[in-house]
């Protein structure tokens, strides 16, 4: 990423009221043109794992297989190089009643509120850091295989 300049993403916590209608999320992923991804947050430990695995993830992104940027943000949360693995741990499913949104451009957000209103914004849900270096290990770990 020579000459870009480090891209800053947005995080906001949403708790999910109704079943999420998971075509319609895809859809509106696939029509933004800025990064745009919905985590389950069951299983993510803090906001810094969320944060070191989208570094990761732009650093992967021209030297990986896998180009989609919000795919590697789940392998890397989902600490594996199987894209269906990294969806059923840290995608969105139908009994996912909470979420982190992580956005590269706020307006998206504003517009995922819009067309799916039963997503309501709260404030984080998951602590800000955590000492596991574990967490951080098994990322280093994705990096090899990806």
């Amino acid at each position: 990423m020579q000459g870009q300049e480090k891209m800053r993403y947005k995080i906001e916590y949403f708790k999910i009221l109704n079943p999420p209608d998971i075509k319609g999320i895809i859809n509106f992923i696939n029509s933004t043109q800025n990064f745009f991804q919905v985590i389950d947050t069951k299983n993510v430990y803090s906001e810094i794992e969320i944060e070191s695995a989208m570094l990761r993830a732009d650093r992967k992104r021209s030297s990986s297989r896998v180009r989609e940027p919000g795919i590697l943000l789940l392998l890397y949360l989902g600490f594996t190089d199987q894209i269906s693995v990294a969806i059923s741990r840290t995608g969105i499913s139908p009994e996912t009643d909470h979420c982190a949104v992580v956005a590269g451009n706020s307006e998206d957000i504003k517009d995922f509120e819009r067309e799916f209103p039963y997503f309501i914004r709260e404030n984080r849900t998951i602590p800000i850091d955590t000492n596991n270096d574990d967490i951080f290990e098994k990322m280093s770990y994705v990096d090899t295989l990806i």
